[in-house]
């Protein structure tokens, strides 16, 4: 009995310590685990959610009253909104332009009405949204009443454009007829707005898609690009507003800061199929959007456009054989060519928003802010390069030479001519765009590739030899 009541003793007391040791390892065992975790995954964006730009606002607010005038704010509007106007002539009545043919090939009349209707054929088309609209350049207009097999409520763009600057009506892929059986329409389903456009214009945007990559599911946090398209899904710093919990995009790394603005003023498509005219890794499904810090390459392909010459003979200008773009939101490709990029040197601009306030319209060097009339008389070039050559004087263009009438031009009109259109090309036949490869285009390559150069926005009859003087001048100063 004794030796019982022994045993059962040691029983309780060896169960009790295990018990002990249990309870001191499981309190242990989480402060190391939580430890590690916080190591290894420290607070990131990847996990965060998308909350929308007026969530910004409560402690960003003079950054979000500059952010809802620039275009990225406001360059699709919605029926009903403050900002929503139809900047077209919606008077005109029939549209003089005869492009729109039926599926048999009949023409078709395109009949605008005052209350912001477009009759198409027999259909009447209601504008719920309008794209662009603001300064000199054009209006689109969305409409969701096209009959889609694909998903009910699909947004295409009308197949009429405002242009502000001539104020006249032309055709917006009009030329594609609009009526069955003809599978090149302008509202079949590889146009929709979800497919080609919602990548830049929306934040936070979510796709899903079917077997011929049209899209069946479409949602988004914004309607236009917000806080969120640069900064990365917002929620855990409006939790915590920790500089740790969001991304500086002029924190990152050059290749990167770059990408967060190559991201939309691009032109590509996605990967790998090419389903989307934007960013978009199709492998991760309906979460593919960019995300900020990654490797732009991994979601998108560039997508041409350029003037120059076809030299490997594959029926396409790529951006190495290229002299400048020809179409427009591909900036980015072109700074990639430049010395401001590519330059080793620490005081060279290599960031789009070296040049360009990322919160407001305007233009920027380090802390000091320009206006677009400043950047038209140098001032901003010369923030950076005026101890490096005489770049304001008379020996800059043509100086000391024959060719003297029209020194102290514009840097940006030879070194940034107008070679992109968005709208319309001008009578010099400028286009409304300026090249952001930063180089001066000789007069005889308006000979050689047909395109806008650096001279024919002054001179009619400019020659290389004299743009190589000039040069040459410029190289003499350099040395004094």
């Amino acid at each position: 009995m004794f030796r019982n009541k022994n045993y059962l003793l040691h029983v309780l007391l060896s169960t009790l310590l295990l018990s002990l040791l249990l309870a001191a390892g499981c309190l242990n065992q989480p402060r190391e685990q939580e430890g590690k975790r916080e190591k290894e995954t420290p607070p990131s964006t990847e996990v965060a959610t998308y909350v929308g730009s007026e969530k910004c606002s409560g402690c960003h607010k003079e950054i979000y009253n500059q952010w809802k005038e620039t275009m990225h704010a406001k360059s699709l509007q919605q029926k009903g909104w403050d900002k929503f106007e139809l900047k077209g002539d919606f008077t005109a009545g029939k549209l003089d332009y005869k492009a729109m043919k039926e599926g048999g090939g009949r023409l078709v009349d395109i009949v605008l009405h005052e209350d912001g209707t477009v009759t198409i054929g027999e259909k009447d088309y209601k504008i719920f949204g309008t794209y662009g609209g603001w300064d000199e350049w054009k209006q689109r207009y969305l409409t969701k009443d096209v009959d889609d097999p694909i998903r009910e409520g699909n947004i295409y763009i009308l197949p009429i454009q405002w242009n502000q600057k001539t104020e006249e009506w032309v055709p917006y892929h009009a030329d594609e007829g609009h009526g069955e059986p003809s599978k090149k329409n302008w509202w079949r389903p590889e146009r929709t707005f979800e497919k080609n456009c919602s990548g830049c214009h929306n934040t936070g945007l979510a796709l899903k898609w079917n077997a011929d990559g049209y899209v069946t599911d479409y949602s988004y946090q914004e309607f236009n690009t917000g806080c969120e398209n640069c900064h990365g899904a917002g929620s855990l710093h409006a939790d915590n507003p920790s500089p740790e919990n969001i991304i500086n995009p002029a924190k990152l790394a050059k290749k990167a800061a770059n990408e967060v603005c190559g991201q939309c003023h691009s032109r590509g498509k996605s990967k790998p199929e090419g389903l989307f005219g934007f960013p978009w890794k199709e492998t991760v499904g309906n979460d593919g959007r960019y995300k900020i810090g990654d490797d732009l390459s991994e979601y998108y392909t560039e997508g041409g456009g350029y003037w120059g010459e076809d030299k490997n003979g594959d029926g396409r200008v790529s951006l190495e054989e290229s002299v400048a773009s020809q179409k427009h939101h591909q900036q980015w490709w072109d700074f990639m060519t430049t010395a401001h990029y590519k330059s080793d040197s620490k005081n060279a601009p290599k960031t789009c928003f070296s040049c360009h306030s990322p919160h407001d319209d305007g233009f920027q060097v380090g802390d000091k802010k320009f206006s677009l009339e400043q950047v038209r008389n140098n001032e901003l070039c010369l923030e950076c390069h005026q101890d490096r050559a005489p770049f304001n004087g008379a020996r800059h263009h043509f100086g000391d030479s024959k060719y003297t009438a029209h020194a102290n031009i514009r840097c940006t009109a030879c070194h940034m001519p107008r070679t992109a259109k968005s709208a319309v090309w001008d009578e010099k036949g400028l286009g409304d765009i300026h090249s952001h490869r930063l180089n001066v285009i000789p007069p005889s390559y308006k000979e050689v590739y047909n395109m806008p150069t650096s001279c024919i926005e002054c001179h009619t009859n400019a020659t290389d030899e004299q743009v190589e003087e000039m040069i040459q001048i410029v190289k003499e100063a350099k040395k004094e």
